[in-house]
C-alpha cells in the first residue's frame, strides 16, 4: 500500500519535470530561430540601406586607394581647427569630400553597435568553440596569472551573449 501511495506523486513529479524540460527546450529553440531571423533581417536591411552602402564604399575606396585613412583624419582636424566643424566652406569641394569621408569612416568602422550586430553571434560561437583551447593554453602556459589569457575576449563574448 505504501508503494502505491508514493507512486502517484512521483509520476506527477516526473511528468512535471518532463513538461518543463520540453517547454524549456522549445523556448530556447524559438529564441535561437528569432536571433537568426533578426540577424538575417538586419543584414538584408544593411544590403539595401543607401547610407550604409555609401559609407562602406567610401571606406573601401580610401582603404584600397592611395589616400590613407589617417590623412582623412588629419584633413578633418585641420578643417575643424579652422572653425568649419561639420560644414565645408561654400564651394570647397575638397573640404566637403573630406567631411563626408570622415563621417563614412566613423559610421562604418568605429561604431560598436554596427560591428556587434554584424558579428555578435558568430563571435560568441567562435569563443565558445575555443573554450577547450583556451583552458588548455591557460593550464600549460606557465604564466603566473594564466586566467588573464584571453580574458578580454571571453568578457566581450559574455557581454555580447544573447
Amino acid at each position: 500500500m505504501n508503494f502505491e501511495v508514493l507512486l502517484a506523486p512521483v509520476a506527477i513529479m516526473v511528468s512535471a519535470l518532463g513538461a518543463w524540460y520540453f517547454a524549456h527546450k522549445a523556448i530556447q529553440n524559438a529564441q535561437d530561430i528569432s536571433r537568426k531571423k533578426n540577424t538575417f533581417d538586419y543584414m538584408s536591411k544593411l544590403s539595401w540601406d543607401r547610407d550604409y552602402i555609401q559609407a562602406k564604399n567610401t571606406f573601401l575606396e580610401i582603404k584600397i586607394g592611395p589616400k590613407k585613412l589617417r590623412a582623412v583624419s588629419e584633413e578633418y582636424e585641420r578643417l575643424k581647427s579652422n572653425g568649419h566643424g561639420h560644414n565645408a566652406p561654400e564651394g570647397d569641394e575638397t573640404a566637403r569630400k573630406t567631411i563626408e569621408e570622415h563621417a563614412a569612416i566613423k559610421s562604418f568602422t568605429l561604431d560598436e553597435q554596427i560591428v556587434r550586430e554584424n558579428i555578435q553571434q558568430q563571435f560568441v560561437d567562435h569563443v565558445d568553440a575555443c573554450k577547450d583551447f583556451i583552458e588548455h593554453t591557460r593550464r600549460n602556459s606557465g604564466f603566473r596569472r594564466p586566467e588573464r589569457i584571453w580574458c578580454e575576449v571571453q568578457l566581450l563574448a559574455e557581454k555580447w551573449r544573447i
